[in-house]
Parts: structure tokens; sequence; C-alpha cells
């Protein structure tokens, strides 16, 4: 990501699949800068600070999409509020799959950064009990409604237990060090049959059986852990969840970000593709084929992020 080059040793599991990192550093906290990518903007959003009945508008277009009643009233008001960005942003599908009963569910997101960006697109949205943990984030505080803890989900679970509806790991449960206490604490805060979703690199995956140690969802050293399918699933069992639902929301970043790793250019370098959108490094043509082979990953379930929706036992 920042062009180091330092190395690291990591270990593949021959029983379960899993990949991981021989030894944890012990100055971790010094792979997170602050111009790392979730700590490098501050909560802020105009459409929080909107009137009353411009929230009041979103939140009747958006209830039956996610929560499948008040079809009345966003037909009253539709033509006057489309459904916002936002919206789209929040992985709606997962929403529903959550089973969640309105907006005042209790949401936690682990590991949600400074920036707390899905959590902020669910306030836009209407959702008013929300809480996030990070223990990289610079200090917690209450900001935009929602309320963020400089602590990790294991000490968090100790005051929280039962509380929440939904608890959400979006690429942050592979840089945890403890994973089986993270799934664990996950399953003690969540109320009875609460949902529990982890997006996570995965194996097996094309990209890894391509690029190997260029594999840009490696992130050596923050991502500590890349779970088989069989061994995020084992170890979420021993937590309390279960499986109920897999999934895979691969973008062409998978591929891109291989490619510029194996001409040795970081994804900070001002060349790189994910920096700079008009990057000479890949033509038009190239791009396109990014999408296309994100595409078909997820199709045949061959790509290299994974949803994973758990349940509560």
């Amino acid at each position: 990501m920042f062009g180091s080059r330092e190395r690291f040793e990591y270990l593949l599991c021959e029983k379960c699949g899993c990949l991981q990192i021989a030894d944890i550093p012990p100055d971790l906290h010094r792979h997170y800068p602050p111009h790392y990518y979730s700590h490098a903007h501050d909560l802020a959003h105009p459409a929080v600070s909107a009137t009353p009945f411009w929230c009041f508008l979103m939140r009747q277009r958006v209830r039956p999409a996610l929560f499948g009643y008040g079809y009345r009233l966003a037909r009253l008001f539709g033509q006057r509020s489309p459904l916002p960005r936002e919206f789209h942003a929040t992985h709606p599908e997962l929403l529903r799959r959550a089973g969640l009963s309105g907006f005042r569910a209790n949401i936690l997101d682990v590991g949600c950064g400074d920036a707390a960006d899905w959590l902020h697109k669910l306030r836009v949205i209407g959702f008013k009990r929300l809480w996030g943990v990070d223990p990289f984030i610079e200090r917690g505080r209450l900001k935009g409604g929602i309320r963020l803890f400089k602590t990790d989900v294991t000490a968090f679970a100790r005051r929280h237990e039962g509380r929440f509806e939904l608890v959400t790991f979006h690429h942050s449960l592979e840089h945890i060090p403890d994973q089986f206490g993270a799934l664990q604490a996950a399953a003690n805060l969540l109320t009875r049959n609460g949902a529990c979703i982890v997006r996570i690199p995965a194996l097996p995956c094309r990209a890894w059986d391509v690029y190997g140690t260029d594999w840009v969802e490696l992130d050596a050293p923050r991502h500590l852990y890349i779970h088989s399918r069989s061994s995020i699933t084992t170890l979420a069992e021993r937590a309390g969840l279960r499986l109920e639902q897999l999934g895979f929301d691969t973008t062409a970043f998978e591929f891109f970000g291989s490619e510029q790793y194996k001409q040795d250019v970081p994804l900070s370098d001002p060349s790189s593709l994910w920096i700079n959108p008009e990057s000479p490094l890949f033509t038009e043509e190239e791009k396109r084929r990014f999408e296309d082979l994100a595409r078909t990953a997820n199709q045949t379930k061959t790509a290299g992020r994974a949803v994973f929706m758990f349940r509560k036992t």
C-alpha cells in the first residue's frame, strides 16, 4: 500500500486453508498512519444537517425499500424524494437479509475508522442508533448522531451485551489479532436471532492463484488472517454464530491492484489507479477487463472478497 517493501512471512494451514501472518508485528500501529484511508476523512456530510422535512421524506422513501412496509407514504412522497445514492452504498440487500425491523435498530460497525463511512450513510438514510468501535481511531466521540468508541470489540462487548440487532465487520476482521474473541464478542453483543455480517478477503480465489504474494488483498502486514470459507465458518460456529448465507462482492480493485503490485507500483503512488482514475498505467480496454474479471469472479464464486451472513445461535 505505502511502498515500504518490507517483508513478512505468512503461513498456510493445511487443515483449514487459513492464510495467516507468522508473527504479528509489535509495532502494528505504525502501519496505520494518519493518511491510512479509513482515518483520512472526518465525519462530515451535508445531508446530516438537512431540514427535518427533507429527512422525513427520505425515511418515507427508504422504509418500504428496506423493511417492506410504509408503501402508501412512499407513493405519496415518491415523486419529490428519490432514493439517495447513500442508500445504494449501504449494501441494502444485506440490511434486508439481516431482518431489521426499523430505523431504531441498534447497529454496531467494528473497525469503523475515523471516517465511519458506512455508518454515516446509514445515518443519512434514516437510522438513528448507530455505534462504531475501532482501537486505531484518534479518539472516541459523538458526532453526527454516531457514537464512536476508541476500543476493541471484545472490551466493548463487556458493557453492551445483547444490545444490537446487527453487528458488522466491513473488511476489519482480518485486521484483528484475536479472531475467536472478536467473533465471540459479536455473538454476545447480538440480540436473540441477531445478525452478524462479515465482509473479508477469503480463499480460495482466482486472484490468489494467479498473483500469489502480489495479490492486493493480502495487504501485509495489516491483514493478519486471510480465512478460507471453511476456517471462518468453523471459527464462527465455535463463537456462537451459524452461517446463514455466503456471497461475493469483489470489484475491479482486486485485479488492477494486484497488477500494480506485480509492476511494483504501490497503491499510494501518484500513478496508481486507486489514487488517479485517469492513471496511464492501464489502457481503457484493460480497465474494462478488470471490471469483467470481477463480475465473472463473483458469478463463479471465485472472487477474493466474500460476504458471510451469520445468525446468533
